[in-house]
């Protein structure tokens, strides 16, 4: 295997190694407790990493060779003694941000603010606010913390921008399982529907026939999508499940197919430009057409007050019902213990209603008379309980007098109703969007509340309270007997918002730390709201230190708390999914998809094989040293990239790791071949990010009783930034190269007539400088914060490639409003 990923790496940390050993040195020699090294020429102190402002990470890459080459021409200028100096103080100081002396003696944030970069009207805005959001883009928020730029300060976002990107990740897992899964159960409910049609049937077939079509044409094209064979359906259903295919495909359309006609005033259309694979689903093929087939069956309803569909559903409720020995009804409850309630009520609903849909109940002589009585005892359940207050996600009018059975709608799958989904709804108007600010405010930020006061409807508080009430409903101990994982984590984000601990600093009580808790807060939201974007239902309408600690903690102790129980929950949650299990289909469809990444670029065509493999642009280097590193001893006959190779076995090597990766997919999916090990292993990630959370929850405590770090815990700040990397998915040291795959987008408000919605986002991490508390004085330190965005957008959905170039490009959409008075300019 080739050595050059690892080389890569190490040249790429080079420079922050050699600034840090440099400081050391000057700073050894200020402080004089040792004997001066030889004297040592003035080394490049322009850094790009925390001198560069308003550039994007690629300029900055450019920028750091630079500083690299000319930090090289000064090490060669060094005679034999100063570069024996320098190299023992390269060997203590490595991978460590030099410490300083206390404040009061020889330090002055002023100073580093300075050489920072930051101009006089940004000092003197850091000195009122203690705090100030920098122009400094990075790849990933763990690099605030592994770039030596003295000491930091370990934010809220950091640990809750990990979880999120090891809680995707573990979904993704869990997604591929299910796309498999679910065309199983789909299968057997349809098999098992067919069977009782047949066995069971009390009643004339001819009568059940439309119901039986109709319950075929909601089923197949999902079941089309995921692989099925047109002729597993009858063949009058055959031709129109190939139609509506072809147009879930296209993602163009909002019409009404004939079979869902007349059209309602629940549902005037299918939009069918929803069905647009979105996020981590655009992966790989099965993703793409799971997420094509899970939206075609949320969009789909079965009417009450229609013969055909009311048939359809209680057939296959039925049959759902009758089909316990394949967990098929526990299969479709999987997402409640993530997202709480759905909407509408789908199959395990449909289980119970129907449960003897084919026998004669209630005295029914004829299937008219059945279906009379079975919408008796709907409309007689559906007011006493009032269950199915729906989101609007569909084409439909606005509610008026309408007979309350043509609200009771059915669904093979059901998105969810969120509580923040619920805010939003209650604040949108026609032609008004609302704000993510609603969110926040409902999760108890005042400064959200007093920012919308002047953009909002008159009836926000109004609005906000009855969302309130409903995400807290009077009986609460039944709520938090079972809260799902969304509940839990507004729970967490709604700590950020409660009053600050009596013992914290004054400035996180003025209004910059809490527009950096709603900037928190906001970013964390987006990013569920990505990940999610399938399953929820869419709204329309310190004393006694001699020097200065490595760096501080957001001194937020219950927040921690309640992410690690988050963290707790959801790997608990994902381990009894099952989401952690080895799977030959999951492991096949993966090696499949990193087939398809090499091919694309392109050096197994002639012509392709560049000058210089190290000097590759970022993104395709990324890859490249990652499907070396894993998939490059399979390749035996030559070296991927080999000094002395030719074109031609250059063009030969990787046309042969492309097949054998594909050879391996194959064989590990029939079974000829075991799963590999994963050293990347999810439940090693999920087991150090809760050791992460635990052990800021108890040194934020400690900080705020200003006790000193034991060496354990400054060594624990001090690695912070390659421990956070190791959760986000980073082994080794590539955390060095950081992927540019950071920001996320989701829409969660349309206005269907102006084809309008809301749009949010995470962009790249910022920098943030803090001004802490520490003696008699105070220290700056640096972390890193998401950056969060809202505009309306209009068109289909953005995958998260076409969003960050968006953010690239000149239609960027600018930060908030409300964060401009602490960003830096």
């Amino acid at each position: 295997m080739s050595l050059l990923a690892p080389q890569t790496a190490s040249h790429r940390s080079a420079s922050h190694t050699l600034r840090a050993a440099t400081l050391a040195i000057l700073a050894l020699a200020h402080v004089g407790t040792h004997a001066a090294p030889p004297e040592l020429p003035p080394p490049p102190t322009h850094y790009p990493h925390s001198e560069e402002r308003g550039k994007s990470p690629d300029a900055i890459d450019q920028l750091t060779e630079q500083y690299n080459q000319a930090h090289k021409a000064w090490h060669n200028s060094l005679t034999s003694e100063q570069q024996a100096a320098y190299s023992a103080s390269l060997r203590s100081s490595f991978g460590r941000p030099p410490s300083l002396p206390t404040p009061g003696r020889d330090y002055d944030w002023h100073t580093s603010a300075k050489q920072k970069g930051l101009t006089p009207a940004e000092i003197a805005q850091l000195d009122r606010d203690k705090l100030l959001l920098e122009d400094i883009s990075l790849r990933q928020s763990f690099e605030a913390y592994t770039m030596p730029r003295g000491p930091v300060f370990i934010t809220s976002d950091s640990a809750l921008n990990a979880f999120h990107i090891l809680f995707e990740d573990s979904f993704r897992e869990l997604e591929l399982r299910r796309a498999f899964m679910l065309r199983t159960h789909l299968e057997s409910v349809v098999t098992k529907a067919r069977e009782l049609l047949a066995d069971r049937n009390y009643f004339p077939a001819a009568e059940l026939a439309p119901g039986w079509r109709h319950a075929q044409l909601v089923v197949g094209p999902a079941l089309r999508l995921l692989g099925t064979p047109v002729d597993f359906f009858d063949a009058a259903a055959r031709d129109e499940i190939e139609q509506q295919v072809g147009k879930i495909r296209a993602a163009t359309a909002a019409e009404l197919p004939s079979w869902l006609a007349p059209a309602s005033r629940t549902l005037l259309a299918i939009d069918y430009r929803r069905c647009t694979p979105v996020g981590f689903y655009t992966d790989t093929e099965s993703l793409q057409n799971y997420f094509r087939a899970v939206r075609w069956l949320q969009c789909i309803p079965f009417r009450a007050d229609r013969d055909a569909e009311l048939t359809a559903i209680g057939l296959l409720g039925f049959a759902v019902n009758q089909n316990y020995r394949n967990n098929t009804e526990s299969f479709f409850r999987d997402y409640a213990i993530f997202l709480g309630r759905p909407d509408d009520p789908a199959f395990p609903e449909a289980a119970y209603e129907f449960q003897n849909f084919l026998s004669a109940n209630h005295g029914a002589t004829d299937w008219k008379s059945n279906l009379i009585a079975k919408r008796r005892w709907l409309l007689r359940s559906s007011i006493a309980r009032d269950e199915w207050k729906k989101l609007n996600d569909s084409l439909r009018l606005p509610q008026d007098a309408a007979e309350k059975l043509a609200e009771i709608q059915f669904r093979v799958l059901s998105a969810y109703r969120l509580p923040d989904a619920l805010a939003l709804a209650k604040l949108a108007e026609p032609g008004h969007l609302p704000s993510g600010l609603a969110v926040a405010a409902l999760l108890g930020s005042d400064f959200a509340r007093r920012q919308l006061s002047a953009v909002e409807p008159a009836q926000l508080d109004a609005a906000l309270d009855a969302a309130r009430e409903d995400w807290h409903p009077t009986k609460e101990a039944e709520r938090r007997a079972r809260p799902s994982l969304y509940d839990r984590y507004l729970d967490t984000l709604a700590a950020l918002h409660a009053p600050a601990e009596p013992d914290a600093p004054a400035f996180m009580r003025n209004d910059a730390w809490a527009a950096k808790s709603c900037l928190t807060t906001l970013a964390g939201w987006a990013q569920m709201r990505h990940m999610f974007t399938l399953q929820q239902k869419e709204t329309a309408m310190y004393a006694g230190m001699g020097m200065l600690p490595s760096g501080f903690i957001e001194p937020c102790p219950e927040f921690f708390r309640l992410l690690a129980d988050l963290v707790e929950s959801a790997k608990d949650t994902l381990e009894s999914a099952g989401t952690f299990e080895t799977s030959s289909m999951v492991a096949a469809e993966n090696l499949r998809a990193t087939a398809r990444e090499i091919e694309s670029l392109g050096f197994h065509l002639p012509g392709s094989k560049p000058a210089d493999i190290e000097q590759l642009p970022r993104e395709i280097g990324n890859r490249y040293f990652d499907a070396d590193m894993r998939y490059g001893h399979l390749v035996t006959e030559h070296d991927l990239h080999s000094p002395t190779q030719s074109d031609e076995e250059f063009h030969a090597a990787h046309s042969e790791l492309i097949a054998r990766i594909r050879t391996l997919a194959e064989d590990i999916a029939s079974g000829k071949q075991p799963i590999p090990t994963d050293e990347s292993s999810l439940r090693r990630r999920w087991a150090k990010l809760d050791s992460i959370c635990h052990r800021l929850e108890s040194m934020s405590h400690k900080q705020l009783r200003k006790r000193a770090w034991t060496s354990a815990e400054d060594d624990f700040i001090r690695k912070y930034g390659e421990q956070l990397a190791l959760v986000h998915g980073y082994f080794g040291n590539s955390w060095h190269v950081p992927r540019d795959d950071a920001p996320r987008w989701a829409s969660v408000v349309r206005d269907p007539n102006s084809d309008t919605q809301l749009a949010v986002g995470v962009g790249r991490a910022r920098l943030i400088h803090v001004l802490y508390p520490y003696g008699d004085g105070e220290v700056l330190c640096t972390g890193a914060v998401m950056s969060y965005y809202e505009y309306s957008a209009s068109g289909t959905p953005l995958t998260d490639t076409e969003w960050r170039a968006k953010l690239d490009g000149p239609t960027a959409p600018a930060l908030p409003t409300w964060l401009s008075p602490y960003l830096a300019r």
